[in-house]
């Protein structure tokens, strides 16, 4: 090994200081080669996973689950708002009966006059 570096000029502790360097630089390569097998993923690694096109399959299928969950919530809103409307009606019908009968009893007992009973009446049937 003297033979080629000493032909150039290089001392005997040049060699030994460039062969360590040499020594060093080839165990981090060997350090670096055996990290980046232990945590990067090969090709064969990543056969398992989603593909593009799995996921833009998937998330046409949220996107269709989403509108379909949208739908049931709007039937469940107008089913509600339909109930309220009818509770609200007939509330206002027994409430519109027990006025005309107010009104028809103020003016049997002349607390209201024939006219007065008969604007407050909505249809109109003072007696």
């Amino acid at each position: 090994m003297g033979g080629l570096f000493s032909q150039k000029g290089m001392t005997q502790k040049e060699i030994s200081q460039l062969s360590k360097q040499i020594n060093t630089l080839s165990s981090r390569l060997d350090e670096f080669i055996v990290f980046t097998m232990e945590h990067v993923a090969m090709k064969e690694d990543l056969k398992g996973f989603a593909t593009k096109e799995d996921l833009f399959s998937t998330k046409e299928d949220l996107r269709r689950e989403m509108n379909i969950q949208k739908l049931d919530i709007i039937d469940r809103m107008d089913d509600k708002f339909a109930d309220l409307r009818g509770d609200l009606i007939a509330q206002r019908k027994t409430s519109d009966k027990k006025w005309n009968l107010l009104i028809q009893v103020l003016q049997k007992r002349k607390g209201i006059s024939k006219q007065e009973a008969y604007r407050l009446l909505p249809s109109g049937t003072a007696r």
